[in-house]
């Protein structure tokens, strides 16, 4: 996992974006599709060049994966508009504990079909990790701890409420207990068992991929 140690500043970002269906020689889909993903991001790499090599790469890792499960499909999905805004911590942390309305990231995560998941870390370098819901809710709590925006109390009482809406015991205090360690193991970039192309790499497009990937 790279280190996390002496991390750049960061940013907590959602992405709304539309993406359709093509071949190697135009759209197939006459529409396009909608999905909703949450990053925690370099602040550095919140800038429109950067997002856009950095959404395409996820499509382009994505299109491989899926011609590997349909090697004799050219087609592929393509990245088409995206629009990047700040997560609402605000409503976070007003209406969490009454509400998954304030936490997105869950309603994206059911909805996730192609992609491998609705929440990423991006390291300073580009790399990008995935990474669950409750994870992320947990990321963006520990953000918000160590920036002085939350105390001990704010956030113990959003994971207890958080547990209560699904009836469950409270949770909040062993998060927090143990929040250094839990913390460590949400942040960072692992290894991948999946292709990733590289960041930077160009020409920056989510597809036609190498079908050369596709059959190695």
């Amino acid at each position: 996992m790279s280190s996390a140690s002496a991390e750049s500043p960061r940013a907590l970002m959602r992405v709304d974006l539309e993406y359709s269906l093509c071949s190697p020689y135009g759209r197939v889909s006459p529409n396009t599709q909608s999905k909703s993903w949450f990053f925690d991001i370099p602040a550095a790499r919140d800038s429109d060049e950067a997002w856009t090599e950095l959404l395409n790469r996820i499509f382009y890792d994505a299109n491989v994966r899926l011609g590997h499960a349909e090697p004799g499909d050219v087609n592929f999905l393509n990245l088409e508009t995206f629009a990047h805004t700040p997560v609402d911590v605000e409503a976070m942390l007003r209406d969490a504990g009454a509400s998954w309305d304030a936490l997105p990231w869950f309603e994206a995560a059911r909805k996730v079909i192609w992609e491998t998941t609705a929440c990423y870390f991006v390291d300073d370098d580009g790399q990008y990790d995935v990474m669950g819901p409750s994870d992320f809710t947990e990321l963006v709590m520990n953000r918000l701890l160590l920036a002085g925006r939350v105390d001990e109390a704010k956030f113990v009482a959003l994971f207890d409420g958080l547990s209560a809406l699904v009836g469950k015991p409270p949770v909040g205090r062993m998060y927090f207990d143990d929040r250094a360690a839990r913390f460590a193991n949400i942040i960072g970039v692992r290894p991948a068992s999946f292709y990733k192309r590289k960041p930077g790499e160009t020409p920056v497009r989510s597809g036609p991929v190498d079908r050369g990937l596709i059959a190695g």
